[in-house]
């Protein structure tokens, strides 16, 4: 689509929520005349009456962008704020593409197809590849809340993953919300405001030509979400939720009360291990590269048995990131406290020595007394929770070959940096786990059957607001979400509310000891492993028999399942 005054070209994917405000801008400026009724249309104008910077401040939504500028052929590239659009730059040989998927690259003359060693040291850290990195070496995600700038210079001097981040332009991010000074909200203040901010998020998102629906738990995001959405809808609003045989890991009674309880017209879907070995080749397809979240094939499933009924679906993802959901939080303060007891010098010389002594690949309890070891020696809560909540603490001596060269940190994580205290370890997610594995998890599945999912907690006021709220009012002892908690009541009873968290946990453990064994067995034979050239054979093994024989290794071994499968599917070469 071209601009009105034919110097824009723009290639567009997303929502612009506020769409109607930026119309009327625009209007107040000039008189235009419109083609259509589309955000692809007004955001273009944005660009040609603000510039690219100036769009992106006063747009709000999930969108990724390229805008080719005519006059002075440049390329500009940007996504929102959340990152909930993917957007992928890949430097060819002989130029630049962009896509929001690398699968659209692989066919293109000069892409280069050798996968990016820290990506893959990435992945078996976290089980899933952060950005901007990707799989492969001269192919990166642009950063949520970024833009860049190429043309025929830059494009030239581009190679490197720290060239790429130096490139990019940050408009908004989550990091510099943590660092203001802003006045924080006492407890009803936060309720009220929250009440409002969230009210007006669900509204915007309902607003569709098409039939709008909810994923639903039963937790406390999904069921706050749905509550709303039935509030302001003249009609019973369609949700949905995934059930398990496995008891410990069903949500789908309680999600079933909530519905029940706010007459929303309510679907239930089981979810078998049957089903996931069908899912597991469209996986491949569907992620692109390497991701280990247990979670993503139910997610494809429930993507699949909502589109037939709606076009978009409302979800509760961010709400654990901005409002301390998680029960590493607390476990993290909670061994933080404990470690706190020595002195800083004994915790360092005790952790190291633990490692020496202990940390090795013929060893059982090697990785989690190396987590343990490691996170004793962190100065606060923040070190703690992300040594807590790596799957491999060092991958390149735990799992992967000895043959592999890993150059070690070529990232620059400024943005992680400063004294935030424990509301550190909720930036820490609002900046990788949130947008490279949540987001990813839900926009590519949602994506592949033509469903659009919009997530109310990531509006630009909930996170502003979410900051504007003490770490002590989100999280007290081993409840946390409290702000949350208390809205919910407003909406449902108590006895609705009061429940632990379980999250979207999939009985994996018991499955690949079961139903899934074979697959497991075939990417975990080594003969394919000594081919694919990247792990340590008899360290995957070994985790292999341990879990057989009852230790629960789910975790790590997903990590090197969906690792081999991913490579046995894909054309990669060697880095």
């Amino acid at each position: 689509m071209h601009s009105k005054d034919n110097r824009w070209v723009i290639s567009y994917n997303g929502e612009i929520y506020n769409a109607a405000t930026l119309k009327q801008r625009l209007e107040a400026r000039e008189a235009i005349l419109w083609t259509g009724h589309s955000d692809t249309e007004i955001m273009l104008e944005a660009i040609a009456q603000w510039g690219v910077a100036r769009a992106l401040e006063l747009a709000e939504g999930m969108l990724a962008f390229a805008a080719w500028d005519r006059r002075d052929r440049k390329l500009y590239l940007a996504r929102d704020r959340m990152g909930e659009k993917p957007l992928y730059v890949s430097f060819l040989s002989n130029g630049v593409a962009f896509a929001s998927e690398l699968k659209a690259f692989h066919g293109l003359r000069g892409f280069q197809s050798s996968l990016h060693p820290e990506a893959i040291r990435q992945y078996f850290v976290h089980g899933y590849i952060p950005s901007p990195l990707s799989i492969y070496r001269t192919t990166f995600k642009l950063p949520p809340g970024s833009w860049i700038c190429l043309d025929q210079h830059s494009m030239r001097h581009i190679g490197t993953v720290s060239e790429f981040q130096q490139a990019c332009v940050t408009y908004w991010s989550a990091a510099d919300l943590a660092a203001q000074s802003t006045p924080k909200l006492a407890a009803d203040e936060s309720i009220e405001a929250l009440k409002h901010a969230f009210e007006a998020s669900v509204s915007n998102r309902m607003l569709a030509d098409v039939p709008v629906g909810a994923f639903l738990s039963g937790g406390i995001d999904s069921s706050l979400v749905a509550a709303v959405m039935q509030q302001k809808s003249s009609h019973r609003v369609k949700t949905f939720t995934i059930g398990f045989s496995e008891k410990a890991f069903d949500e789908s009674v309680q999600a079933e009360r909530v519905a029940r309880y706010l007459g929303s017209d309510h679907q239930t879907v089981r979810f078998s291990p049957e089903q996931a070995l069908d899912l597991l080749p469209r996986s491949i397809e569907v992620y692109d590269e390497p991701f280990a979240d247990t979670s993503q094939l139910p997610t494809m499933l429930l993507a699949s048995v909502t589109r037939p009924h709606v076009t978009v679906s409302l979800s509760g993802d961010g709400a654990d990131e901005l409002f301390g959901g998680y029960p590493r939080y607390w476990n993290a303060m909670r061994h933080m406290r404990t470690y706190q007891r020595w002195p800083v010098a004994l915790r360092r010389s005790i952790g190291r020595l633990a490692t020496t002594l202990f940390v090795h690949p013929g060893f059982a309890a090697a990785r989690r007394i190396d987590r343990v070891a490691t996170a004793m020696q962190q100065l606060d809560a923040a070190g703690v929770h992300d040594c807590l909540s790596s799957v491999w603490v060092r991958p390149q001596a735990d799992i992967l070959a000895g043959n592999t060269s890993f150059p070690g940190a070529v990232m620059n994580n400024s943005s992680l940096s400063g004294n935030l205290g424990a509301s550190h370890m909720l930036l820490s997610d609002q900046l990788r786990y949130l947008p490279d594995d949540l987001m990813v998890k839900t926009d590519r599945a949602s994506m592949a059957v033509s469903l659009e999912v919009r997530m109310p907690f990531l509006s630009p006021s909930m996170v502003e607001l979410s900051w504007r709220i003490p770490f002590h009012d989100k999280i007290q002892g081993s409840l946390g979400k409290l702000p949350l908690r208390r809205l919910l009541r407003t909406y449902l009873p108590d006895d609705l509310i009061k429940l632990p968290k379980r999250g979207f946990n999939v009985p994996i453990a018991q499955w690949l000891r079961g139903p899934l064994r074979g697959w497991a067995e075939q990417m975990l034979d080594a003969t394919t492993i000594k081919s694919g050239g990247y792990l340590n054979e008899r360290a995957a093994r070994a985790i292999w028999s341990r879990h057989l024989a009852g230790k629960d290794e789910s975790q790590a071994l997903w990590t090197i399942l969906c690792f081999q499968f991913w490579l046995g599917h894909t054309s990669a070469s060697a880095p």
